[in-house]
C-alpha cells in the first residue's frame, strides 16, 4: 500500500476543453495524479439552460480500469446505451444529453487514501447532439419584411 499524504492529488482534464461544444461522441480525456479510490472517479453534467427536460445531474462514475494513475481516454456515446462501455460502471439517470442545451460539467477524484477529492470544473459546456437545429425565426413575422 502506498502513502497517500494528507491531499489528493491533481487531476488533469484535457477534454473536453472550456467553450466548446461537446456532440454525441465526446472525448473524456484526462490524466491522475494518483491511484483513485474505488468508484471516486466521476464525471457529473448538471443542467444549466436548453431544451432538455430533465434537469437532475448526470453521475458517470467510471469503472476500475479508469482508476489508475496515468493518461485515460474514453469515447462517451450516448448515455443510454453507455453504460455498456466497459469504462464505465454507472450512470444516473440514463437519459441522453439533449441537443440545444447547456451543462456544467465537474470531474472529480479521491486518492487511494479517501482524502478530499480534487475537482475539475468546467461551466456552460454546450451540447450540439450530432444534427445542426433548425432556426427558430422571431422576426419578421408571418408576412411582414425589414426594411432598412
Amino acid at each position: 500500500m502506498a502513502f497517500a499524504g494528507f491531499e489528493t492529488l491533481p487531476l488533469y482534464l484535457h477534454d473536453p476543453r472550456v467553450n466548446v461544444t461537446m456532440a454525441n461522441a465526446f472525448y473524456l480525456n484526462y490524466t491522475l495524479s494518483e491511484s483513485a479510490l474505488r468508484g471516486s472517479v466521476q464525471l457529473l453534467l448538471t443542467y444549466v439552460l436548453g431544451n432538455d427536460e430533465v434537469t437532475a445531474t448526470r453521475v458517470i462514475v467510471l469503472s476500475n480500469v479508469m482508476e489508475s494513475p496515468g493518461n485515460h481516454v474514453l469515447q462517451m456515446q450516448e448515455l443510454s446505451t453507455a453504460g455498456g462501455l466497459t469504462a464505465i460502471d454507472s450512470i444516473a439517470p440514463t437519459d441522453d444529453l439533449i441537443d440545444g442545451t447547456a451543462y456544467d460539467l465537474l470531474f472529480r477524484y479521491q486518492d487511494g487514501g479517501g482524502n478530499a477529492p480534487y475537482v475539475v470544473e468546467q461551466p456552460g459546456m454546450y451540447f450540439a447532439g450530432i444534427a445542426t437545429m433548425s432556426p427558430e425565426w422571431l422576426y419578421p413575422e408571418g408576412t411582414r419584411y425589414v426594411t432598412s
